[in-house]
């Protein structure tokens, strides 16, 4: 794993005050709001060219951007999940730019990192750790990776940004109210409660690496019995709420990987694991880690080992729950839409007062989801261009027709991580044969 180089932020650092991050993230949402009423007044009177309205559009989105990737923690965290969840629902241009957040590179001075991590360990723990590098080698919403050398051995030290577990309540109010203020320009009536108490709930996860640490020796009891799948071991003497002590893996960021040229043999390999990561983490395990973030995985790809890194936001699901939704996907593939329907509104997934038009159009999105496995689609091609335009348009169309369905607390981040290794693959440019997978879930 190679040592990214990058520039700081200001000596103040991630901001820590609610009021700091309050003043900064609603001058934004102020400036976004202002920047779309204008832009819609300049419409209504036809003063502004295409090009115009694209540029004053991607403006908009920067200033946010900017605001979010900042104050990092809840702020940033959730508008990397607005990119993803409300991509058919926002401009497209602040979708686009809103996305960019997943790679945003801003992070603390080292100074900062000694004062907390002075804080959290006793002058004899610290002391154990050996040349911590001065640039993180990673750095993400809720916190950012030094290397170390502890007793001899390298380690990965994370550190929280301070004053991310205080401020995720104030964030994410500040959040909604900019996600409003867009949609309400748009004419747009979207619940959101699902959404953010979601985001809430797991964004209070996060920011406990003591739950992450139990979350990890979890994971490496799961993946004990498959060779192909690796987890740091945690040092829990060296591990506290905000500091989280684990040792380094080595292997290549997907992001780098995916860049090199590849047979199509290894492409193949490479999905192999992806696909039988998502259906143990699902079906067979009910404990899924829920961020699809490149920087999240390693690959090792002269033992085509798969490398497992973040396990802030792990979610666990029943086994009545993942019943729940396995019923779902034989009804669609057995194309029986009334039994769909009354299933989907017995568990929650679409509200029975919807319009025919509606459920018309749930129909067609899980009939475009178990395609995939269908034998006349067999290999399918991740990188096919039609069928993602389809699956688009369809939800789209649905998401439009929709009344009286808020989104499904329970799919939101599990949606992420499938989305999220969907464009992987995509990326990769890899088709595959996913019937073998079909015949494991209808018997499951």
């Amino acid at each position: 794993m190679k040592q990214n180089k990058r520039s700081g932020v200001s000596s103040s650092g991630v901001p820590t005050s609610a009021f700091g991050r309050a003043t900064r993230l609603l001058g934004a949402g102020a400036a976004l709001l202002g920047r779309e009423v204008a832009v819609r007044s300049l419409e209504a009177i036809s003063s502004l060219t295409e090009d115009d309205k694209i540029k004053r559009r991607l403006d908009q989105a920067r200033v946010l951007v900017d605001a979010l990737s900042q104050l990092k923690g809840a702020a940033m965290k959730t508008g990397q999940l607005l990119s993803l969840e409300f991509s058919d629902l926002l401009p497209p241009e602040i979708t686009a730019i809103l996305r960019s957040l997943h790679d945003s590179s801003t992070f603390m001075p080292f100074e900062q990192v000694k004062k907390i991590l002075r804080k959290e360990l006793t002058p004899e723990l610290l002391a154990d750790l050996k040349n911590i590098s001065e640039s993180p080698i990673s750095a993400a919403s809720i916190g950012q990776v030094h290397t170390a050398e502890l007793n001899g051995q390298k380690v990965a030290i994370k550190v929280q940004f301070p004053g991310v577990d205080k401020s995720i309540d104030a964030d994410l109010a500040l959040v909604r109210k900019a996600v409003e203020s867009i949609l309400w320009v748009q004419n747009k009536k979207v619940p959101l409660e699902g959404f953010f108490e979601e985001c809430q709930r797991v964004l209070k996860q996060e920011v406990d690496y003591r739950k992450e640490a139990k979350f990890i020796q979890k994971f490496a009891d799961l993946v004990s019995g498959h060779g192909y799948f690796l987890v740091p071991e945690v040092f829990e003497q060296y591990s506290t709420r905000r500091v989280l002590t684990l040792s380094y893996m080595e292997g290549e960021r997907l992001g780098e990987w995916l860049k090199s040229s590849h047979t199509e043999t290894e492409k193949v390999q490479f999905a192999e694991r992806i696909l039988e990561l998502l259906f143990l983490e699902f079906f067979e395990w009910g404990a899924v880690q829920t961020d699809p973030n490149f920087g999240n995985f390693l690959y090792r790809p002269e033992t085509k080992q798969l490398v497992l890194l973040d396990f802030g936001a792990c979610n666990f699901y029943t086994k009545k729950f993942r019943r729940e939704m396995v019923s779902l996907l034989k009804e669609a593939m057995s194309g029986d839409d009334e039994e769909l329907l009354r299933q989907a509104a017995a568990v929650g997934v679409l509200d029975s007062r919807e319009t025919v038009e509606a459920k018309h159009g749930f129909c067609k999105m899980m009939a475009l989801i178990v395609s995939v496995y269908k034998d006349d689609s067999q290999p399918f091609d991740f990188a096919s261009s039609e069928y993602l335009a389809e699956v688009r348009s369809t939800t789209i169309d649905f998401a439009n027709s929709v009344r009286f369905t808020a989104p499904a607390k329970d799919l939101i981040f599990l949606n992420r991580k499938l989305g999220g290794m969907f464009h992987l693959l995509k990326d990769l440019g890899v088709s595959y044969d996913l019937s073998k997978f079909w015949k494991r879930i209808d018997a499951w």
